[in-house]
């Protein structure tokens, strides 16, 4: 893979940005009600976190649990900034969509160098589509 090769792909990997971003916009609409059905919400755990006193007799639901996970320290870091967690959801949702497309690229490129570039991107478009 020569880097010539990859500017003359540039189509291909624009293609896959325009189509990432589309995906992102009209699934940024369902974010709250999911969230809302599930149960569990990075902002739920924000609000945990920085107003324990609100829920002192809440019957535990397992929202505590996010404590576990690194990721999701920074919603409650944003509210303390003054940074709604419902604003920090979609920048944040978008960042998970670009690391995933990395990934899939990379694991095609390492398992399969000489796929070409239109293999890493129909892979990197179905893990979003999923």
């Amino acid at each position: 893979m020569t880097p010539s090769s990859l500017l003359r792909s540039w189509p291909v990997y624009l293609a896959l940005l325009i189509l990432l971003l589309f995906t992102w916009w009209v699934r940024l609409p369902e974010l709250v009600p999911a969230f809302a059905w599930s149960g569990f919400s990075p902002m739920h755990y924000a609000e945990l976190v920085l107003h324990p006193d609100h829920y002192a007799n809440d019957f535990p639901n397992g929202v505590a649990q996010y404590a576990c996970s690194a990721v999701v320290q920074v919603y409650p870091l944003a509210q303390s900034l003054g940074i709604p967690a419902q604003d920090v959801l979609p920048v944040f949702v978008v960042c998970e969509y670009l690391f995933l497309v990395l990934c899939g690229i990379l694991l095609v490129r390492s398992l399969k160098p000489d796929s070409g570039h239109v293999l890493p991107v129909l892979v990197a478009t179905m893990l979003v589509e999923m």
